[in-house]
């Protein structure tokens, strides 16, 4: 089990760290939230076609509800 919530918390940081853009006093809101959800909708992407269309892997009843950052 807890081989399982390390994995799991490795491709949680993985995913965060991924959804990530440079943000500086001088970017629109706008913009950096369009920046977001690209990046949030590749790292999608890629989790459905490695889980070959599964988006969530291990037991189900430990995999919670999905992490959503907001902008």
């Amino acid at each position: 089990m807890l081989e399982y919530q390390q994995q799991r918390r490795a491709r949680q940081d993985e995913a965060f760290a991924q959804t990530t853009v440079p943000i500086d006093d001088e970017d629109e809101p706008a913009v950096v939230a369009e920046q977001l959800k690209i990046a949030r909708k590749a790292v999608a992407e890629r989790r459905r076609a490695c889980s070959g269309g599964m988006a969530r892997t291990g037991p189900s009843h430990l995999a919670g509800p999905p992490i959503r950052h907001s902008v």
